[in-house]
């Protein structure tokens, strides 16, 4: 199912759930089902990101090193040069690797950690490959120069002050 809003000038012109919740079950979306927001979770760290290099607590080209001590990449090349901006572009050579996150049992840091002890699939800065833990680095490093949980600072920075009340970080949150 889906929820659709449209705003126009300002102003909700349309506002209503469509189909069902699960493939398995009759509950109708409605305007206020929560959905998980997968990805969107991209775009809160880089705005996050953008906040800090504004304020002047990172740059773009920091090294990631500047803010995460324990982030490696196997390549010696790519692990010297690796910046903050090729984390959220893309950009770093490594493959998807959903397994180091999807259901991973271990901690954020950890998924970092082991993320550098694999092979890059391309050379460094050559190829756009979509990469979400290279964003778990980017958060980890919101957290690192906001000096609070990424959660904590999207929630105070860009959810309260857009009034996102119904908006969580966790299935279990909703």
């Amino acid at each position: 199912g889906i929820a659709v809003a449209i705003v126009r000038d300002g102003e909700v012109v349309y506002l209503k759930g469509h189909g069902v919740r699960a493939l398995d079950a009759d509950d109708p979306v409605t305007p206020d089902t929560l959905f998980p927001i997968g990805s969107c979770t991209k775009a809160f760290t880089t705005t996050a990101m953008a906040i800090l290099v504004d304020e002047g607590k990172m740059a773009w080209d920091d090294p990631v090193r500047k803010h995460l001590s324990y982030f490696r990449l196997s390549d010696p090349l790519a692990d010297h040069d690796v910046r903050l901006r090729d984390l959220v572009c893309h950009r770093t050579g490594l493959a998807s690797n959903d397994l180091l996150w999807y259901r991973a049992p271990w901690s954020m840091e950890e998924m970092v950690r082991r993320a550098g002890l694999l092979p890059l699939d391309q050379p460094f800065r050559t190829r756009f490959q979509y990469q979400s833990t290279m964003f778990t680095a980017a958060g980890l490093a919101v957290a690192s120069s906001a000096d609070q949980p990424w959660q904590d600072f999207v929630q105070k920075r860009l959810f309260d002050p857009l009034n996102m009340t119904a908006s969580c970080f966790t299935s279990t949150a909703a």
